[in-house]
């Protein structure tokens, strides 16, 4: 597809609940053997982030009028397009382990959604 807007998130489950969910993205929970595409202020209702399976190759490219810039994990690494290159996207063959809570997914999700719901405003406003 063509996406037009400021950008595109690519994450996998591990990252669906950081960045990508601000910007309208799926929860993927985490034992999801999948990619997540999200556009950043799409400038189109139909662009709506896809998931693909973990197997996929995924190539952006520029529209070639100006450089885009590549982020990994807020770091700008380079800039790519201007020239009609692409990047790609893929899996890794390496893995790596993290030390997990063995707390419910779900319901620590939920405790973090209801508390990143609410302002400091709307405690003074309820408590007053």
């Amino acid at each position: 597809d063509d996406y037009h807007g400021d950008g595109l998130i690519i994450s996998t489950a591990t990252g669906s609940t950081a960045y990508s969910l601000s910007a309208g993205g799926p929860v993927l929970e985490p034992s999801v053997d999948a990619i997540v595409i999200n556009p950043i202020c799409p400038h189109s209702l139909h662009s709506r982030p896809l998931v693909v399976g973990s197997s996929s190759k995924i190539c952006v490219r520029a529209n070639g009028q100006c450089a885009a810039h590549i982020c990994v994990d807020g770091i700008s690494t380079l800039a790519f397009g201007a020239d009609g290159s692409e990047l790609m996207v893929s899996k890794s063959a390496k893995t790596v382990n993290f030390v997990r809570d063995r707390a419910d997914f779900y319901g620590k999700l939920l405790t973090k959604m209801n508390a990143w719901g609410k302002t400091e405003q709307h405690k003074i406003f309820k408590e007053g």
